[in-house]
């Protein structure tokens, strides 16, 4: 799975947050290169309890 985390705080967070002008301030930006490897990372998180309904629909919002 090839994916960049990228987490609050950081330069780098900052300016992509605002790039997706979602209004929102999530902990992390995941991003992934392949529908893949997205559907890779949500079966990764779902057995952590992780909302992905609106955790990830969220995140995804703001997406180009």
């Amino acid at each position: 799975m090839h994916t960049k985390s990228v987490e609050r705080g950081t330069e780098e967070f900052i300016k992509l947050n605002i790039s997706y002008l979602s209004g929102l301030e999530p902990a992390r930006i995941v991003q992934t290169r392949s529908k893949e490897d997205a559907a890779g990372f949500l079966k990764t998180i779902i057995p952590f309890g992780i909302d992905v309904k609106h955790g990830v629909i969220k995140i995804a919002a703001g997406e180009h």
